[in-house]
């Protein structure tokens, strides 16, 4: 008991650890280390507004559901079929607003091989079989820690559905629950008779089922498609799936980097790409301080921005930002750029 103990000391002190300076900062901007799960407000916060016992198992219909897309068009309809019939003898909405993200609807997303969609079948139904097998079989459930190591792992999975709204892209989210699920998939194959035959054929079968999205996925194939991995150069990668942001964002790192501008206030919205434009910062060869403006709910202090970068389409023609002012200078597709407002010699570039 002492050693489970410490055990669970050092997993969460190793959890906290890896993600204490995300919270220091949740706290400063928002007041809670967990922030406000809000976007922008609305529908596009991340968790539900509601909570019970229909509503969870909503949530569970529908994110198993996403991991079963197939190539057949009157598959996929039955699978929403039978998440709709469900719905309707739960007495919910299968686009309940307290429940769902934004304006999205639900649908089988069908075969992807796009990473934001993409399901993962084979191991849901592996990960289902092996759970049964922990509880059922009384040898596997006595093992130390094993069944309890599956109750953890589907508790996970329980409070991801209570808590968040369900989104066509959760397939995403749900990658660290499959990965934690690699504990006892392979203690419970183990435990089969002729177990080695048996889990060398579900390995093989995996890889074979792996090889081909790999290979030519919608993003980013590794070698047989003529654009890959392999030949498209990093920062293209980055802007792959926002393919019309690449010559704004970049364009406009170039532009800052050139007038010597180091510390810039980043204006956004949602769902716009910062992280494609610290991308195109390192390919302009500058490192900048940024940091974001017009963020309700916080105070700014230290010095003001040389710049300001607006991500929003249709960025604001000047800004004020506490006692200075800053005033539209170039703009590029959704990217404005806006300088302190200079004296009365300063040009339009």
């Amino acid at each position: 008991e002492r050693q489970a103990v410490l055990g669970l000391a050092l997993a969460g002190a190793v959890a906290l650890t890896v993600n204490l300076g995300h919270y220091v900062r949740n706290c400063r901007a928002a007041g809670s280390p967990l922030a406000t799960g809000q976007e922008a407000g609305g529908r596009f916060g991340y968790r539900n507004d509601a909570m019970g016992p229909r509503l969870w198992v909503s949530n569970v219909a529908r994110n198993v559901a996403i991991h079963f897309g197939t190539m057949s068009g009157e598959v996929n309809a039955a699978c929403a079929r039978a998440v709709e019939g469900l719905h309707r003898a739960l007495g919910v909405d299968v686009n309940d607003p307290r429940t769902t993200w934004g304006n999205c609807e639900w649908e089988t997303v069908g075969h992807s091989w796009h990473e934001d969609t993409a399901g993962s079948p084979q191991h849901v139904v592996l990960i289902g079989v092996c759970a049964g097998l922990i509880l059922g079989a009384r040898r596997l459930r006595e093992a130390r820690g094993l069944a309890v190591y599956v109750l953890c792992v589907a508790g996970g999975a329980a409070l991801f559905c209570a808590l968040l709204r369900w989104q066509p892209w959760n397939v995403r989210l749900h990658l660290p629950l499959l990965v934690l699920s690699a504990g006892f998939v392979g203690p419970a194959l183990s435990g089969w008779r002729r177990s080695a035959r048996v889990t060398g054929v579900l390995a093989a079968g995996l890889l074979a089922l792996a090889l081909w999205p790999a290979l030519r996925n919608a993003s980013r194939p590794l070698f047989v498609q003529p654009q890959n991995v392999l030949n498209v150069p990093r920062i293209e990668q980055y802007f792959v799936n926002r393919a019309a942001l690449g010559p704004p964002y970049r364009g406009a790192a170039r532009y800052v980097a050139e007038r010597g501008w180091r510390h810039i206030g980043l204006y956004c919205g949602s769902d716009d790409g910062e992280y494609l434009l610290w991308a195109a910062f390192r390919e302009a060869g500058v490192a900048v301080r940024i940091e974001h403006v017009g963020v309700s709910g916080t105070e700014r202090g230290g010095a003001s921005p040389e710049v300001v970068l607006s991500l929003v389409p249709g960025g604001p023609r000047e800004m004020t930002l506490g006692d200075v002012r800053y005033v539209r200078t170039a703009t590029a597709g959704p990217v404005t750029v806006l300088r302190r407002a200079g004296p009365a010699t300063w040009t339009r570039q």
